[in-house]
Protein backbone atom coordinates (compact mmCIF):
# COMPACT_ATOMS: atom_id res chain seq x y z
CA UNK A 1 0.00 0.00 0.00
CA UNK A 2 1.28 3.39 -0.96
CA UNK A 3 1.14 6.48 1.31
CA UNK A 4 1.64 10.04 1.15
CA UNK A 5 5.12 11.74 2.50
CA UNK A 6 2.49 13.93 4.57
CA UNK A 7 0.93 10.88 6.03
CA UNK A 8 4.32 8.83 6.58
CA UNK A 9 5.74 11.92 8.77
CA UNK A 10 2.94 12.19 10.73
CA UNK A 11 3.11 8.81 11.65
CA UNK A 12 6.81 8.93 12.54
CA UNK A 13 6.26 11.94 14.45
CA UNK A 14 3.38 10.24 16.31
CA UNK A 15 5.34 7.27 17.37
CA UNK A 16 8.56 9.21 17.71
CA UNK A 17 6.22 11.71 20.49
CA UNK A 18 4.82 8.65 22.30
CA UNK A 19 8.45 6.43 22.86
CA UNK A 20 9.41 9.90 24.38
CA UNK A 21 6.92 10.40 26.53
CA UNK A 22 7.19 7.10 27.90
CA UNK A 23 10.94 7.04 27.86
CA UNK A 24 11.64 10.70 29.39
CA UNK A 25 10.46 11.24 32.79
CA UNK A 26 12.10 7.77 34.11
CA UNK A 27 15.53 9.02 32.31
CA UNK A 28 15.31 12.28 33.70
CA UNK A 29 14.25 11.07 37.64
CA UNK A 30 17.63 8.94 37.22
CA UNK A 31 19.35 11.81 35.80
CA UNK A 32 18.63 13.76 38.91
CA UNK A 33 19.62 11.07 41.36
CA UNK A 34 22.71 10.52 39.18
CA UNK A 35 23.42 14.56 39.86
CA UNK A 36 22.47 14.40 43.18
CA UNK A 37 24.56 11.14 44.08
CA UNK A 38 27.61 12.92 42.28
CA UNK A 39 28.99 15.23 45.48
CA UNK A 40 28.79 11.83 47.39
CA UNK A 41 30.27 9.49 45.02
CA UNK A 42 33.09 11.98 43.87
CA UNK A 43 35.32 11.28 47.23
CA UNK A 44 35.00 7.92 46.52
CA UNK A 45 36.48 7.60 43.76
CA UNK A 46 38.86 9.53 44.94
CA UNK A 47 39.43 6.83 47.33
CA UNK A 48 39.46 4.37 45.04
CA UNK A 49 41.84 6.39 42.75
CA UNK A 50 44.44 6.70 45.29
CA UNK A 51 44.01 3.26 46.55
CA UNK A 52 44.65 2.05 43.12
CA UNK A 53 47.62 3.75 42.54
CA UNK A 54 49.01 3.30 45.86
CA UNK A 55 49.44 -0.20 45.65
CA UNK A 56 51.02 0.49 41.75
CA UNK A 57 54.83 1.40 42.47
CA UNK A 58 55.47 2.89 38.89
CA UNK A 59 52.32 5.16 39.45
CA UNK A 60 52.56 6.32 42.93
CA UNK A 61 53.19 9.81 41.86
CA UNK A 62 51.06 10.09 38.71
CA UNK A 63 48.68 12.08 40.95
CA UNK A 64 49.41 14.84 43.84
CA UNK A 65 48.75 13.77 47.26
CA UNK A 66 45.45 14.76 49.19
CA UNK A 67 41.59 14.17 49.08
CA UNK A 68 41.12 16.24 46.30
CA UNK A 69 43.57 15.06 44.11
CA UNK A 70 41.54 14.06 40.92
CA UNK A 71 39.22 17.16 41.69
CA UNK A 72 41.38 19.31 41.74
CA UNK A 73 43.30 18.68 37.99
CA UNK A 74 39.42 18.96 37.12
CA UNK A 75 39.17 22.10 37.81
CA UNK A 76 42.18 23.11 36.40
CA UNK A 77 41.16 21.23 33.47
CA UNK A 78 38.08 23.24 33.64
CA UNK A 79 39.92 26.75 34.16
CA UNK A 80 41.90 26.45 31.26
CA UNK A 81 38.49 25.42 29.15
CA UNK A 82 36.98 28.87 30.39
CA UNK A 83 39.02 30.69 28.47
CA UNK A 84 37.77 29.39 24.79
CA UNK A 85 34.09 28.75 26.26
CA UNK A 86 33.19 32.13 24.64
CA UNK A 87 34.41 31.00 21.39
CA UNK A 88 33.10 27.71 21.52
CA UNK A 89 29.57 28.52 22.75
CA UNK A 90 29.40 30.91 19.50
CA UNK A 91 30.08 27.93 17.34
CA UNK A 92 27.71 25.63 18.77
CA UNK A 93 25.32 28.38 18.31
CA UNK A 94 25.83 28.88 14.86
CA UNK A 95 25.96 24.84 14.33
CA UNK A 96 22.44 24.53 16.15
CA UNK A 97 21.56 27.65 13.73
CA UNK A 98 22.57 25.24 10.84
CA UNK A 99 20.67 22.19 11.65
CA UNK A 100 17.92 23.85 12.12
CA UNK A 101 18.03 25.44 9.13
CA UNK A 102 18.88 21.84 7.36
CA UNK A 103 15.86 20.27 9.05
CA UNK A 104 13.42 22.54 7.99
CA UNK A 105 14.67 22.08 4.39
CA UNK A 106 14.99 18.26 4.81
CA UNK A 107 11.30 18.82 5.93
CA UNK A 108 10.12 20.68 2.88
CA UNK A 109 11.76 18.01 0.57
CA UNK A 110 10.63 15.46 2.45
CA UNK A 111 7.00 16.21 1.65
CA UNK A 112 7.39 17.11 -2.00
CA UNK A 113 11.05 15.13 -3.39
CA UNK A 114 10.01 14.27 -6.81
CA UNK A 115 9.16 18.23 -7.16
CA UNK A 116 12.88 19.35 -6.52
CA UNK A 117 14.27 15.95 -7.91
CA UNK A 118 13.06 17.01 -11.11
CA UNK A 119 14.32 20.60 -10.58
CA UNK A 120 17.76 19.33 -10.26
CA UNK A 121 17.31 17.19 -13.35
CA UNK A 122 15.78 20.00 -15.64
CA UNK A 123 18.95 21.92 -14.77
CA UNK A 124 21.29 19.43 -15.86
CA UNK A 125 21.66 19.43 -19.79
CA UNK A 126 19.10 17.17 -21.44
CA UNK A 127 22.01 14.22 -22.20
CA UNK A 128 23.22 14.37 -18.78
CA UNK A 129 19.84 13.68 -17.38
CA UNK A 130 19.44 9.77 -17.13
CA UNK A 131 22.83 10.31 -15.43
CA UNK A 132 21.58 13.05 -12.81
CA UNK A 133 18.78 10.83 -12.06
CA UNK A 134 21.01 7.72 -11.78
CA UNK A 135 23.06 9.58 -9.12
CA UNK A 136 19.60 11.36 -7.28
CA UNK A 137 18.60 7.52 -6.72
CA UNK A 138 22.29 5.95 -6.03
CA UNK A 139 22.23 9.09 -3.12
CA UNK A 140 18.60 8.30 -1.60
CA UNK A 141 19.48 4.97 -1.55
CA UNK A 142 22.67 5.59 0.36
CA UNK A 143 21.46 8.09 2.48
CA UNK A 144 17.90 5.95 3.39
CA UNK A 145 20.49 3.06 4.29
CA UNK A 146 22.65 4.99 6.53
CA UNK A 147 19.84 6.86 8.00
CA UNK A 148 18.05 3.05 9.06
CA UNK A 149 21.58 1.48 9.92
CA UNK A 150 22.49 4.55 11.95
CA UNK A 151 18.97 4.40 13.79
CA UNK A 152 18.84 0.83 14.02
CA UNK A 153 22.84 0.51 16.09
CA UNK A 154 21.33 3.44 18.47
CA UNK A 155 18.00 0.97 19.06
CA UNK A 156 20.03 -1.74 20.01
CA UNK A 157 23.28 -0.44 21.89
CA UNK A 158 20.72 1.18 23.96
CA UNK A 159 18.58 -1.80 24.74
CA UNK A 160 21.47 -4.41 25.35
CA UNK A 161 23.22 -1.87 27.42
CA UNK A 162 19.79 -1.14 29.72
CA UNK A 163 19.47 -4.86 30.17
CA UNK A 164 23.23 -5.88 30.82
CA UNK A 165 23.50 -3.00 33.04
CA UNK A 166 20.22 -4.37 35.16
CA UNK A 167 21.36 -7.45 34.92
CA UNK A 168 24.59 -6.37 36.71
CA UNK A 169 22.85 -4.43 38.98
CA UNK A 170 24.24 -1.12 38.21
CA UNK A 171 21.77 1.83 39.25
CA UNK A 172 20.01 3.92 37.01
CA UNK A 173 20.35 1.28 34.14
CA UNK A 174 17.54 3.01 31.96
CA UNK A 175 19.31 6.15 31.76
CA UNK A 176 22.95 4.95 31.02
CA UNK A 177 21.13 2.62 27.87
CA UNK A 178 19.32 5.91 26.44
CA UNK A 179 22.78 7.71 26.83
CA UNK A 180 24.64 4.84 25.52
CA UNK A 181 22.48 5.14 22.35
CA UNK A 182 22.58 8.51 21.71
CA UNK A 183 26.26 8.86 22.18
CA UNK A 184 26.63 6.01 19.57
CA UNK A 185 26.71 8.79 16.95
CA UNK A 186 29.86 9.76 18.22
CA UNK A 187 32.58 7.92 17.39
CA UNK A 188 35.46 6.23 19.61
CA UNK A 189 34.40 8.88 21.83
CA UNK A 190 30.97 8.23 22.58
CA UNK A 191 31.71 4.40 22.97
CA UNK A 192 34.38 5.01 25.76
CA UNK A 193 32.08 7.41 27.23
CA UNK A 194 29.13 5.12 27.45
CA UNK A 195 31.29 2.07 28.35
CA UNK A 196 33.35 4.27 31.27
CA UNK A 197 30.62 6.16 33.03
CA UNK A 198 28.40 3.31 34.21
CA UNK A 199 31.68 1.70 35.61
CA UNK A 200 32.40 4.68 37.61
CA UNK A 201 28.56 4.08 39.71
CA UNK A 202 29.73 0.78 41.03
CA UNK A 203 33.61 1.22 41.90
CA UNK A 204 32.97 2.46 45.17
CA UNK A 205 30.57 -0.42 46.86
CA UNK A 206 31.81 -3.34 48.11
CA UNK A 207 33.27 -5.59 45.23
CA UNK A 208 33.01 -2.80 43.01
CA UNK A 209 36.41 -3.61 41.20
CA UNK A 210 35.31 -6.61 39.85
CA UNK A 211 31.87 -5.46 38.60
CA UNK A 212 33.42 -2.35 37.02
CA UNK A 213 35.68 -4.25 34.96
CA UNK A 214 32.46 -7.22 34.36
CA UNK A 215 30.79 -2.91 33.11
CA UNK A 216 33.57 -2.24 30.89
CA UNK A 217 33.52 -6.04 29.69
CA UNK A 218 29.75 -5.33 28.61
CA UNK A 219 30.32 -2.10 27.07
CA UNK A 220 33.63 -3.71 25.05
CA UNK A 221 31.61 -6.53 23.90
CA UNK A 222 28.30 -5.40 23.28
CA UNK A 223 29.75 -2.31 21.13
Amino acid sequence: LRTSPCKTMVASTAALVGITALLVPPVVEQSREIAAALPVLIPQWEAALQRVIGGIPGLRDLLPAGDEAVVGMAVAELQKLGATLLPRLVGTFQLAIDLIAVLVMALYVALHPQVYRDLIVSLTPPRHRAATQEVLDAIAETLRAWTVAQLLVMVILALLTWIGLVALQVPYALAFGIFTGLVAIVPFFGTFVSTLLPALFVLPSEGGGVQALLVILLGTVIH
